[in-house]
């Protein structure tokens, strides 16, 4: 639900000749991303991407430890914005549960003028991946309005009743059908987990 409101926000603001940077965090979203919006007045990166954009540095998996995303990376950004002169009205930053604290500086940096720019962040603190330490964080110099996605349209009543103890947030009811009943299977180790995966795969489509 996330990425198709930012998708739709991207376009609206866009067609409305606001010139729109659109970041998420990793390769795969942004190809997705790319697929569903054509328009010259937004650009679409990954952070990384973006960072090599205007830093014009070459980044590797070695290099990319928690210690440089955290200081080395956004220290460059800050160096290189300056001549890089991104002029964006509106950011939109899809999956921001995954974004590191650190990098908000040259984020705010990027608005063509911060006291009239909007950013748009759409999270799941839920689904944090990268950033477990930076737990609901918010930049201050953000005057927070929050939309909160407070039904579960995507899942069937059963699963959302059964997944909802590992979940802390707003979404309190499911709209989707009752479903299957949820059936619990004890795993296995090693090659055989693959195999009951692959059973479970057969059962479930075929």
């Amino acid at each position: 639900g996330k990425t198709t409101l930012a998708i739709e926000k991207a376009k609206i603001s866009s067609k409305n000749g606001k010139k729109v940077l659109l970041i998420c965090f990793n390769s795969p979203l942004k190809n997705y991303l790319e697929r569903k919006i054509s328009n010259k007045n937004v650009d679409i990166y990954t952070f990384h991407g973006y960072f090599q954009k205007i830093s014009k540095e070459e980044l590797t998996l070695e290099n990319l430890t928690e210690e440089y995303n955290r200081k080395t990376l956004p220290a460059i950004m800050l160096d290189s914005i300056s001549s890089y002169s991104p002029d964006y009205d509106i950011i939109i930053i899809d999956e921001g549960q995954d974004i590191f604290k650190e990098w908000w500086d040259p984020i705010f940096f990027s608005c063509k003028d911060l006291s009239k720019s909007s950013i748009y962040i759409f999270k799941d603190d839920n689904q944090k991946i990268y950033t477990k330490d930076d737990n609901n964080f918010v930049p201050k110099e953000i005057n927070l309005i929050p939309y909160l996605l407070t039904e579960n349209k995507r899942n069937t009543k059963n699963i959302f009743q059964a997944t909802n103890i590992f979940y802390s947030g707003e979404t309190n009811s499911c709209s989707g059908p009752r479903g299957e009943i949820i059936e619990l299977i004890e795993e296995k180790q090693g090659i055989k987990k693959i195999k009951q995966i692959e059973n479970l795969l057969n059962k479930l489509i075929i």
